[in-house]
C-alpha cells in the first residue's frame, strides 16, 4: 500500500495536463486549467445498465473542481434515477488515496483502480462480491469489505478481501449473511479498522462486526435508537453517527464489542440519508435529499451531538444531495446533487459552519448517478 505521504501531493496544472493526457485509457480526458493546483480529486459513478463508469473530478486547492474523465469499469449498475442503490459508499478510496473502488450492482462485482497522482484513474480488474447486488464499500488499510443488498432469494451479505496489484483477493472465511429483508444499506470500518458496522435500513437495526487482522467475527445486533438507519460515518474513539430517514440522526459509542446509543437529533428535514464526520472528528453533517438542505453538529469526544449555532445549509433549490463526503484536509465538503446534476461545494469553517461556493462539476442529473468518494 501506497505510503500516506501521497497526501501531500501537489502538481502544478501543466504538469497535470500532460498526466491526464497519459491515463486517457478507459476514459474521456478533459483538458484542465493551469493557473491552479490540483491538491486531490472527487468521484463518483453513473450506475449505468449499459457499462458502469466513474466520473473523476480534480480538486484544486480553492476546493473548487474539474471534470478530469469518465471511466468504465467494466460493470454494469442497475440503472434508475435517483438514489437507486439506496445506500452509502458505492465508491470509496482507501486512506493513502492509492485505490479506488466502485461497485458494479447490475453484474455483481466490484472494481478496482490505481489512483493516479493527476487524480485520474487506472483500471486494475474487477471481482465477484460473492452477493446480490453490492451497494457500499468499507476500506481500512489493506481490507475491503462489501456489502450486498440480497434479494428475495438470497439474503444481504458482506466479503472481504484483501488489495493486492492485481485488485481484490477474497478472504476465506469472511462472508456473512445478514438479517432476513434487511435492506441493508451501508457498511464502514471504525477509524482504528477493528470494527465494521452495518446499517440494516428495513430490519432497523445496526450489525457491528468484531475485526482482527482484517477477518470479520460474527456479528452482534442492536435495534436502531430511530426509525431506518440508513448512512453511517465514524469519528474518532469508535464513535459512530448514523442517519435515520425517519428523524435525523443518532451517534453511538462502542463499548465491550457492544453499541451504546449517545445522542439522537432530530433535523426537522425530510429524507435525512446521509452522514459524514469530518477528518479531525469534531464535526458531523446529514444530507436531507427531500428538503435541499445539510445539517451539521458538533460531536464531542463522547459521542455527544450538538447542532451548530447555524445547524441548516442549503444545497440549493431542487439539488436532492444524495450523499456528502469531506475532503481528507477537512477544509472542505461535497455533496452528490443528483436533482441538478452538480457536485456542490462548501468550505468548513473553524466552528463547523458551511460556506456555498460556485460549481462547475455537473454529470448527467437524474440518471442513477450513486456514491461519492473525495481526497
Amino acid at each position: 500500500m501506497r505510503s500516506l505521504v501521497r497526501r501531500s501531493w501537489i502538481i502544478l496544472g501543466s504538469l497535470a495536463l500532460a498526466l491526464v493526457g497519459s491515463v486517457a485509457m478507459h476514459s474521456v480526458a478533459f483538458a484542465l486549467p493551469t493557473s491552479r493546483v490540483i491538491v486531490g480529486a472527487a468521484y463518483t459513478e453513473d450506475n449505468s445498465t449499459s457499462g458502469n463508469h466513474v466520473y473523476a473530478y480534480a480538486r484544486m486547492a480553492d476546493g473548487s473542481l474539474t471534470k478530469i474523465g469518465e471511466y468504465a469499469t467494466g460493470g454494469n449498475g442497475i440503472g434508475g434515477t435517483v438514489d437507486p442503490l439506496k445506500s452509502q459508499y458505492a465508491v470509496a478510496l482507501s486512506e493513502d488515496h492509492a485505490w479506488l473502488f466502485a461497485v458494479n450492482a447490475g453484474s455483481n462485482t466490484v472494481t478496482t483502480f490505481r489512483v493516479e497522482r493527476s487524480g485520474g484513474l487506472r483500471l486494475v480488474g474487477d471481482a465477484p462480491s460473492y452477493g446480490i447486488e453490492p451497494v457500499s464499500i468499507a476500506v481500512h488499510d489493506e481490507t475491503v469489505y462489501v456489502l450486498s443488498h440480497g434479494d428475495a432469494n438470497q439474503p444481504g451479505t458482506i466479503h472481504g478481501y484483501r488489495v493486492s496489484d492485481d485488485g481484490l483477493n477474497s478472504i476465506n472465511g469472511s462472508v456473512y449473511t445478514l438479517s432476513p429483508n434487511a435492506g441493508a444499506s451501508s457498511i464502514a470500518f471504525s477509524r482504528d479498522g477493528r470494527y465494521l458496522l452495518v446499517t440494516e435500513l428495513v430490519a432497523n437495526q445496526l450489525a457491528l462486526f468484531p475485526v482482527h487482522d482484517g477477518i470479520a467475527d460474527p456479528p452482534t445486533f442492536t435495534k436502531s435508537a430511530a426509525a431506518l438507519p440508513f448512512g453511517l460515518s465514524f469519528g474518532n474513539h469508535d464513535v459512530a453517527v448514523v442517519s435515520e430517514v425517519g428523524l435525523g440522526a443518532t451517534s453511538y459509542r462502542i463499548d465491550a464489542s457492544a453499541l451504546t446509543a449517545v445522542s439522537t437529533v432530530n433535523t426537522n428535514a425530510k429524507a435525512p440519508c446521509w452522514a459524514i464526520v469530518t477528518p479531525n472528528g469534531k464535526f458531523a453533517y446529514v444530507a436531507n435529499a427531500g428538503s435541499g438542505t445539510l445539517s451539521g453538529y458538533q460531536l464531542a469526544n463522547n459521542g455527544t451531538l450538538t447542532p451548530l449555532k447555524q445547524s441548516s445549509f442549503s444545497t440549493g433549490v431542487g439539488t436532492l444531495p444524495i450523499d456528502d463526503e469531506t475532503s481528507y484536509d477537512g477544509r472542505f465538503l461535497y455533496t452528490l446533487n443528483t436533482g441538478t446534476g452538480t457536485i456542490g461545494i462548501f468550505s468548513i469553517g473553524l466552528d463547523g459552519a458551511l460556506q456555498a461556493l460556485p460549481s462547475n462539476a455537473t454529470f448527467p442529473m437524474a440518471n442513477g448517478f450513486q456514491g461519492l468518494a473525495t481526497w
